[in-house]
């Protein structure tokens, strides 16, 4: 029994090691109000959204929650995790024009008429400035928006993408802080969200 119980404890903390620490990332906290993570020559080459809304749990209380859906098990990053919305920004494209385009590209309304869903320029908000992300491949940077979205499961879905001919993702999610912790989520993303529900998640 003691031998089931440490192989237990062991594979928790290999888990918690791996969703929470796998990349080097530099937290919007400790970015903002600050020039020194990103100079003239920095590229941002990604921009991914926090969808949010509340919840509610009972007459008078309720939670912040955000929108993640499920990567794909042949995702080329990732695959399997559960992730924001977003994507690699396309040749001169703006790091807001590259969210908005992502989503139109990604989620999608049920009603009316099953449109892709088109986010309002105004109401998109920058979140500190861009966070230096470790890959593969060096280093990259990412842009974070956050935007409040209404809508419950049942009007929502994942588009399908003619290019990869399938749909983007395996599943939706709206979730809390505290059900997050429990997810496998991409770290970057990870690290975002921990920072979100800090700083504007109330």
């Amino acid at each position: 029994m003691a031998d089931i119980l440490d192989r237990r404890n062991t594979l928790r903390d290999n888990c918690l090691r791996l969703k929470l620490m796998p990349f080097n990332y530099v937290p919007f906290s400790s970015q903002r109000g600050t020039t020194a993570a990103m100079d003239t020559n920095t590229k941002i080459e990604g921009a991914h959204v926090i969808f949010y809304r509340q919840i509610k749990t009972s007459r008078d209380k309720s939670l912040r929650a955000v929108l993640l859906h499920k990567r794909t098990q042949n995702a080329p990053i990732h695959p399997g995790y559960w992730a924001l919305f977003g994507g690699t920004l396309d040749p001169g494209e703006e790091p807001k024009d590259a969210a908005k385009r992502e989503v139109k590209e990604e989620l999608g309304l049920v009603e009316p008429k099953k449109r892709a869903l088109v986010l309002k320029a105004a109401r998109l908000k920058e979140l500190g400035p861009p966070a230096r992300v470790s890959r593969p491949n060096g280093i990259g940077f990412i842009q974070y928006f956050c935007y409040g979205l209404d809508h419950d499961l049942d009007k929502l879905r994942l588009l399908w993408n003619a290019e990869t001919e399938m749909v983007e993702g395996e599943g939706l999610g709206w979730f809390n802080a505290e059900e997050i912790h429990h997810l496998m989520v991409r770290p970057e993303d990870r690290i975002a969200l921990i920072d979100f529900f800090k700083n504007d998640g109330t």
